[in-house]
């Protein structure tokens, strides 16, 4: 069984659901709009496949299950994949909005006839119920971008192990993932999908000119749009003059603008003064409250890794803006009474 504590224990499976050979892995669970618990997992429950679900050969496959709080099932232990294909999932792969959920899942082949995974994602209502078919990520950007099917900069990110896929509880949600380099660096996208499915808009993380070789993003964002995407980025070291990844992070707009640059994530852990990989980061935003957690390799007391953490206070949506004017020979600056200065003005 999958437990999760909350307000009682629910679980994910009953015994029945769970006693066939093989593993179920959670992949998240979320509290919905209307207080219901979400739980997802990937089964390793190859047979179970066939003998519960009517697929014509035993294979992995990607579930949930809807509960209230007290773990009365609301939805059932139930397919997250339209099809009978082959579905993996990994991570935390549930995003939240206010008329339901979404889940992200790999599903076998992309449909360029690759034989790559494409990601995918299919929405749901607040009690479990399906929404749409299974959406494909790559043709979906590709058919915002006017592109074509099998964009791969919106899909790539296989079961979910180098991907970021949240809601922000409203009307949105969040994926970021690396393009079309699949268990390699390469640089990431961020794209945001309005609670229909529909792309509000997609965009590399960085700037022209700005770094973008990552391995394991993540992303956060809030009711109002605004988005915080956090990556491993493969950094030249100024010390050492050899490449290692820091924590790097960037803030969107509502809109997908760039709200400043890239900037990074540890004071303790930048070019200046590590030579260390740090990895694997993610992020959470609650509230005017940012957190971000990953697996340093800095630690002045061991050599193994340990989990590093930084948290960030809000910033304003928007960045209080300073005026210059000229007067009697002199410059005049001026800047809302709510903003401060660090140092001193002259």
């Amino acid at each position: 069984a999958l437990p999760i504590s909350g307000a009682g224990i629910v679980t994910g499976t009953d015994d029945g659901q769970a006693q066939p050979v093989g593993n179920l892995f959670c992949a998240g669970m979320e509290y919905l709009a209307n207080g219901n618990i979400v739980i997802v997992a990937e089964s390793r429950q190859d047979q179970d496949y066939v003998d519960r679900f009517g697929a014509a050969t035993p294979n992995r496959h990607a579930v949930y299950k809807v509960v209230t709080p007290n773990g009365v099932v609301v939805k059932d232990y139930s397919l997250v994949s339209a099809t009978l294909d082959r579905t993996e999932i990994f991570g935390f792969m549930v995003g939240v909005t206010s008329n339901g959920f979404a889940i992200r899942f790999s599903y076998r082949p992309r449909h360029d006839g690759s034989g790559k995974t494409s990601g995918t994602f299919r929405l749901f209502d607040n009690n479990g119920n399906p929404l749409s078919g299974d959406l494909n990520q790559s043709d979906v950007v590709g058919a915002f971008l006017g592109t074509g099917p099998n964009n791969p900069t919106g899909g790539n990110g296989g079961r979910g192990d180098s991907v970021g896929w949240h809601g922000n509880g409203v009307d949105a949600y969040v994926n970021v993932c690396v393009g079309d380099q699949e268990g390699v660096s390469g640089p990431a996208y961020v794209t945001v999908y309005n609670a229909d499915g529909s792309v509000r808009y997609h965009r590399p993380v960085s700037e022209a000119g700005e770094t973008n070789s990552t391995k394991f993003p993540d992303a956060a964002i809030q009711p109002d749009g605004r988005v915080v995407v956090v990556m491993d980025d493969l950094i030249t070291s100024s010390v050492a003059g050899n490449n290692n990844r820091l924590i790097v992070g960037k803030m969107f707009d509502p809109n997908g603008n760039s709200m400043g640059p890239l900037f990074y994530v540890s004071e303790r852990e930048t070019p200046f003064n590590t030579v260390k990989d740090n990895v694997e980061p993610k992020i959470v935003w609650r509230d005017n409250v940012i957190a971000v957690v990953w697996k340093s390799l800095s630690s002045p007391n061991t050599s193994k890794p340990v989990v590093g953490l930084r948290v960030f206070n809000d910033v304003a949506t928007t960045p209080p803006t300073l005026a210059i004017a000229a007067s009697g020979g002199n410059a005049i600056l001026t800047w809302p009474a709510t903003a401060t200065c660090i140092g001193s003005a002259r």
